[in-house]
C-alpha cells in the first residue's frame, strides 16, 4: 500500500500525495496534531498550520486555504481528506487553526474579535507568501472569508463557501425543523459561563479560565450541535470531533461580527461558488446574501445536512466543476 511522504521544508509539513491512491490521504498519516507546524503570524498569534501539496504536474500556483467553522473551533481531520477535490485539479490546501483553539496558541481574552481574525487570516496569507488565495470557508468560515474578501479583494482569486454561516453584520433565525436534533439546550452549566462572559468579557478569565471555559464548550458541541449538522432520519452519525474548543473565542468574536458590515464590492469580481443542503438550518435566504453580496451561484443540495455529509460525491462534483470552469490547467 503506498503511503505519502511527509518532510519538513521552511517550517511545513508537506505531504505529498499520489493521484492513485484509492485511500484517504491523510487517513494514512497518524498523529494528524502532532503533524501541526507551528507558525508566528506578524499580528502576534501562534497558529498550528498544515500543508498538503496539490497532486500531478504541473500544479496550480493559487493556494487554496481552508477558514474552518465556529467561532471558537478547529481545524478537523476529515476537512483534510476532504480538501482532496482541490488537490485533484492541482490546487495545494493550507489549513490552520485560528488564534485560540485547536492546537493554536490562545490569546488574552481581550484580543478575540472578529478584526482579529481578519488581520490573523491576512497575516497567514503574507506567511504563504502568496498573492492571491482561494479561499474555502465553511460555515462561520464562510462568514470571516466574506469580511476579508471586503477587506482585501485584490488578494482573492476565488471563493468557496460551503454551509455559509451568518452572514457578516446580519442575525438570522437557524431553522432545526428539519435536522436529526430539535433547536439546541445550552446545560445549566454552559449557560452560566457563556453568561459570565457575555457580561463581564475577558475580565470573565479571573473567574473562569479558557481552559476550563473551553472544556465546557467542547461538552456542549459534542453533545448538542453534532446532530443538527445532519438531516433528519439521515442513519448515519456525525463525525467524532477532537476537542480543543475556546468558548470565550466563540462569545467574544461571535458578539463582534453582527457589527462589521462588510464594504461594498464589485459581484462577480472573482469566481465565487455557494454550496448548502437542503436541510441546512441556515436558511436559503442567508446563502442569497452572500450571492447578492459576491456573485456566483448557490448549489443546494437535496438531502443534505449543514455539515454536507451525506452526499460528498454530490460535493465533491460541484467543487470540481466549479474548479473545472474557472481554473485550466496551467
Amino acid at each position: 500500500m503506498w503511503a505519502p511522504s511527509i518532510r519538513f521544508r521552511r517550517g511545513w509539513w508537506v505531504v505529498a500525495l499520489a493521484a492513485f491512491s484509492t485511500v484517504p490521504a491523510w487517513a494514512q498519516v497518524s498523529g494528524f496534531r502532532d503533524g501541526a507546524a507551528k507558525v508566528h503570524l506578524s499580528t502576534g498569534s501562534n497558529v498550528g498550520e498544515w500543508i498538503v501539496r496539490g497532486e500531478a504536474s504541473p500544479r496550480q500556483q493559487a493556494i487554496v486555504v481552508f477558514v474552518h467553522g465556529g467561532p471558537g473551533l478547529y481545524t478537523e481531520q476529515r476537512r483534510i481528506d476532504e480538501g482532496a477535490v482541490f488537490r485533484r485539479a492541482g490546487f495545494t490546501t493550507a489549513y490552520y487553526d485560528r488564534a485560540g483553539g485547536g492546537v493554536s496558541e490562545r490569546l488574552p481574552a481581550a484580543e478575540y474579535s472578529f478584526e482579529r481574525e481578519i488581520a490573523d487570516l491576512e497575516a497567514y496569507r503574507v506567511h504563504l507568501n502568496a498573492g492571491r488565495l482561494i479561499l474555502w470557508g465553511n460555515s462561520f468560515g464562510a462568514s470571516l472569508a466574506t469580511a476579508y474578501v471586503a477587506r482585501y479583494p485584490e488578494h482573492v482569486a476565488a471563493l468557496v463557501l460551503t454551509s455559509p454561516g451568518t452572514f457578516p453584520g446580519t442575525t438570522v433565525e437557524r431553522d432545526f425543523s428539519r435536522t436529526e436534533r430539535a433547536p439546541v439546550v445550552m446545560s445549566r452549566e454552559m449557560k452560566s459561563a457563556a453568561a459570565l462572559i457575555d457580561g463581564k468579557g475577558a475580565a470573565a478569565e479571573s473567574r473562569l479560565s479558557q481552559s476550563d471555559a473551553g472544556r465546557i464548550f467542547d461538552d456542549f458541541v459534542g453533545s448538542q450541535l453534532a446532530d443538527g449538522f445532519l438531516c433528519k432520519g439521515s442513519g448515519i452519525s456525525p463525525p467524532a470531533l477532537p476537542g480543543g474548543g475556546n468558548l470565550y473565542v466563540q462569545r467574544l468574536v461571535s458578539a463582534s461580527v453582527a457589527k462589521v458590515k462588510p464594504a461594498n464590492i464589485a459581484p462577480g469580481r472573482f469566481p465565487v461558488l455557494i454550496l448548502r443542503g437542503s436541510c441546512d438550518f441556515m436558511p436559503p435566504a442567508n446563502a442569497a446574501q452572500y450571492a447578492s453580496f459576491l456573485g456566483g451561484d448557490v448549489v443546494t443540495l437535496d438531502a443534505v445536512g449543514h455539515g454536507l455529509l451525506e452526499d460528498r460525491a454530490a460535493v465533491d462534483g460541484a467543487i470540481a466543476n466549479f474548479l473545472r470552469r474557472h481554473f485550466a490547467r496551467p
